[in-house]
């Protein structure tokens, strides 16, 4: 991701994000946000994800409808 997406950028991330016990779920969530030098990730809830996890993220959503250049997006973790 980091060769990729650029500190400044904007990543979007739709969900399960990560998989722990339930003991160390936050502090793992919290240290893998934290390997990625994007300061702005934007993150969709999966059915895996717990709604701790909110504040490791620049914004967290359950599903958000966008439109960019006249294009309109429906970003979710649901199957199709």
């Amino acid at each position: 991701i980091n060769r990729t997406v650029k500190e400044n950028d904007i990543l979007w991330q739709l969900g399960d994000w990560a998989f722990a016990d339930k003991e160390s779920y936050y502090e793992k969530c919290k240290s893998y946000r934290e390997r990625i030098n994007c300061k702005n990730i934007k993150f969709v809830f999966g059915n895996h994800d717990k709604k701790e996890i909110a504040n490791v993220f620049a914004e967290s959503y359950d599903q958000i409808f966008l439109t960019i250049n006249n294009q309109a997006f429906h970003l979710n973790h649901y199957c199709c």
